[in-house]
């Protein structure tokens, strides 16, 4: 029987286009790994293919990074922001300068393209058999299939594996506005999850209202009476409007014999945002080299060296299994986002250990005493809870 299976598909892919390598997604995780395998192995035939089209789905078109990787990539940004502000509702706390650039998404996206050697189809993947992808137009075999989706989740849906179980949703929009702001961008942090992102730029304002949740439910955010942009703009004029979903709880396995997911359909999303691209970026440049090495087991164990321990700590500080128990909000003194970024604004190093990716900075203690006991219990339970359901789901 093994015999007629592989028979059968060296006949299939003498019929069929084969590819040593097929990527689903046209985003920066899939570009970003053609760009990679273009550079590191260039004797490999390389497929990306995309329903929408190179880089067709980014909130606000725009996405940010830091000098490191605009300079290691070659990147052209299109506007540089001198740091960020930190702050709670409509009040700022805290100011970091560091710059920050931004770049038009579907661009770059497409320079990552065009300095590769990838094909490019536009066409839609509908299912996946041992090692033949079915598309819209035709079927296509291949060595290694890359599932880089986004959150469409593509490989994990047909192979019936389990879906990230939280995400950052949300709502955003291009205002048109001649407010003249600092060149900062801005995060504002409320209560209940939620997120304000603000980025100024010539003639428009960029707005984000984002709330970390369980659902793919846009009607879910609840955004509070005072934010940045309503304390700015009383009657904004949107040009346009996006509804943007991001996994960032990363489920195992991230790889299925050969088929490895990249980027958002595996998670691989801080649930930090200021982060921008580079994680991903990072991610494509270590499979490259498991592709290379034709191992994809290497991509999983230097994705978790690198990764895999701050991602927990930010998992385990974000979920909010208990965020809206009756038992948190009966205890007296309970502090307040407000109270934690008063506190953090004597420690702005704590915010660029994460533009950073670097280990997950420590608490002073300062913040520390100001967390009762249960509130720290419950970071513990969730950190171990996260960690034992990757182990569980890790192949």
């Amino acid at each position: 029987m093994v015999i007629i299976l592989d028979m059968g598909y060296i006949f299939a892919k003498n019929k069929m286009e084969h590819y040593d390598i097929i990527i689903i997604g046209a985003g920066i995780a899939g570009t970003g790994l053609a760009y990679n395998l273009s550079q590191e192995c260039p004797d490999k035939s390389v497929l990306v293919i995309d329903k929408e089209g190179v880089g067709a789905n980014a909130a606000y078109g725009y996405r940010n990074t830091d000098k490191d990787t605009v300079r290691k990539y070659g990147l052209k940004y299109s506007h540089v922001f001198d740091g960020i502000k930190v702050g709670t509702y409509d009040k700022t706390y805290i100011t970091i300068k560091r710059k920050f650039y931004f770049m038009d998404y579907k661009k770059t996206c497409k320079n990552f393209i065009n300095k590769s050697k990838a094909h490019l189809n536009r066409e839609t993947a509908l299912n996946i058999t041992a090692k033949i992808l079915i598309t819209s137009k035709k079927k296509y075999s291949f060595d290694y299939l890359v599932d880089a989706s986004g959150h469409s989740l593509f490989s994990r849906k047909k192979l019936n594996k389990k879906l990230p179980y939280r995400y950052w949703i949300g709502k955003t929009r291009i205002i048109k506005s001649k407010i003249k702001l600092k060149n900062y961008y801005h995060h504002q942090f409320s209560d209940g999850e939620y997120l304000e992102d603000l980025y100024p730029l010539d003639g428009k304002i960029l707005q984000g209202d984002w709330q970390y949740s369980k659902r793919l439910d846009f009607n879910s955010i609840i955004v509070p009476k005072k934010t940045l942009c309503r304390n700015l703009i009383k009657n904004p004029k949107i040009e346009k409007t996006f509804n943007v979903a991001i996994p960032c709880a990363h489920i195992p396995p991230l790889i299925t014999k050969n088929i490895v997911c990249l980027g958002d359909s595996f998670g691989n999303a801080y649930t930090s945002s200021a982060c921008g691209i580079k994680p991903i970026i990072e991610s494509s440049a270590l499979l490259t080299k498991a592709i290379e090495e034709n191992d994809l087991g290497l991509f999983q164990k230097k994705w978790e060296a690198r990764f895999l321990n701050n991602y927990n700590k930010f998992l385990a500080s974000r979920m909010d299994r208990y965020h809206n128990n009756k038992l948190i909000k009966a205890i007296k003194n309970y502090p307040k986002v407000t109270d934690v970024i008063r506190i953090m604004s004597k420690y702005p190093e704590s915010f660029l250990s994460i533009f950073d990716n670097e280990d997950y900075f420590e608490m002073p203690e300062e913040i520390k005493q100001k967390f009762p006991f249960h509130q720290k219990l419950f970071l513990a339970i969730n950190w171990a809870l996260i960690k034992l359901d990757y182990r569980l789901n890790r192949n």
